[in-house]
């Protein structure tokens, strides 16, 4: 401190400026400075209702999770209203760039049935693209500044054709102002849930509904569902009570999604392995996100396999005996779920209205991830895998209806369109 003090009385003002002006230009901008755009609006005189998703990114490599599951709702509402009203359907993709790759929504489309061609997917790279809007349309938006940006073309919308300002529908998969840290953007993600109304939400999950309810935050209607076993790990199920199962940690590492608390799980698991050594013996693998290998002391190591296909991801799940599942947000996440399921002691986290440890016998959900509480918590998990694994089911997991709410909201959606 001493030290910039004196440069700071000696450093030329000329060479201040300059420095200053190199720290700018390396300084990227806020998020929201990249991402809110007051979008040139034009009507669209069509008078046939139309459906529009506005999609962030859809770069190469995203096309699962949360992207697939707007493409999946977004393209059965879209069949619905076809038939119901007549309505066509298009998709917007924001935030392009030179990763964008278009071809992921026709696939997952697909998938649920939806031909979409190539002119029905839009692609907006800059503020200066221009959105163009009809009478008798609706916009489902997925992340929390296109509820902004669709929110404000739904206002241009209700005043270009002189008619009240039509419901955006808005796609909860998490309770994304705790993406950003205390900011401008944390706050303007806060209150777009407050001031884009009047707003539908879809809620992926119980527990994050009622944190969105918790945080004081209400939607004029709400449509909740609950996460389902991904389709292709459905069949391994049956395999659950036989499968031969290694001494083996399985741990959901991504050091790149702070939500997933990597430092946390590191620090547990050298906790672990320092004061549990009567499971010295034990492999320990991370998949999620490729890393380095990280050293757990004892000669030990949590070696990456990286992001692995479902079918490898299955036979690693069915092969494991442990696994670690941190996740800093209401929602529940998919990891946990598909581990306990496929008979690993399952070691989560709470988080304020979430509890998973009346989702399935093999979870144990711990208050804290402080060091030591996870890492008995882990040699708790080590110690119930020498017992045969709890083959259960939970059936709101296993259910073959995806989105029980669709048909609820296919016809409101319809009663909108027809005014």
């Amino acid at each position: 401190m001493a030290m910039r003090s004196y440069l700071s009385q000696r450093v030329p003002p000329p060479v201040k400026r300059m420095v200053r002006q190199f720290r700018q230009a390396l300084t990227p901008p806020d998020t929201d400075e990249r991402v809110l755009f007051d979008y040139p609006v034009e009507a669209d005189p069509s008078p046939v209702p139309r459906l529009t998703l506005a999609i962030q990114f859809l770069n190469r490599g995203t096309d699962f999770g949360g992207a697939a599951t707007g493409i999946d709702i977004f393209s059965r509402l879209a069949q619905a209203l076809g038939r119901s009203v007549g309505a066509e359907f298009r998709v917007i993709i924001t935030d392009a760039g030179p990763e964008t790759d278009k071809t992921i929504v026709p696939k997952w489309a697909a998938k649920a049935g939806l031909d979409i061609r190539p002119d029905q997917i839009e692609v907006v790279s800059s503020a200066q693209d221009v959105i163009r809007v009809r009478a008798n349309e609706m916009f489902i938006t997925q992340i929390w500044w296109n509820m902004r940006n669709f929110g404000r073309v739904r206002d241009i919308q209700s005043e270009l054709f002189g008619q009240p300002r039509r419901p955006l529908i808005r796609l909860a998969q998490d309770y994304e102002p705790g993406w950003w840290a205390f900011s401008s953007a944390h706050m303007l993600a806060r209150s777009a849930y407050d001031d884009t109304g009047p707003l539908w939400g879809i809620v992926n999950s119980g527990s994050l509904a009622d944190y969105i309810d918790f945080m004081g935050h209400s939607f004029e209607r709400r449509y909740v569902f609950e996460p389902v076993i991904v389709e292709a790990l459905r069949p391994y199920l049956d395999r659950v009570g036989s499968s031969q199962r290694q001494q083996r940690i399985l741990v959901y590492g991504r050091p790149g999604v702070a939500r997933n608390c990597f430092g946390a799980l590191v620090r547990g698991l050298k906790t672990w392995a320092r004061e549990y050594p009567q499971y010295k013996d034990w492999e320990v693998l991370s998949a999620g996100e490729p890393h380095d290998p990280v050293d757990l002391g004892d000669g030990r190591n949590l070696t990456s396999i990286g992001k692995l296909s479902l079918d490898d991801y299955a036979q690693m799940l069915l092969g494991s005996s442990v696994g670690v599942s941190l996740m800093a947000s209401p929602h529940p996440s998919y990891p946990p779920l598909e581990m306990a399921h496929f008979g690993m002691q399952t070691v989560t986290n709470t988080y304020q209205c979430k509890d998973l440890s009346g989702f399935h016998p093999n979870i144990l959900s711990i208050p804290s991830i402080a060091d030591d509480v996870l890492a008995k918590a882990i040699a708790q998990a080590c110690e119930r895998a020498a017992q045969a694994p709890s083959v259960f089911t939970n059936d709101t997991y296993i259910r073959t209806d995806t989105y029980p709410f669709l048909a609820q909201l296919a016809s409101d959606l319809t009663a909108a369109i027809k005014g």
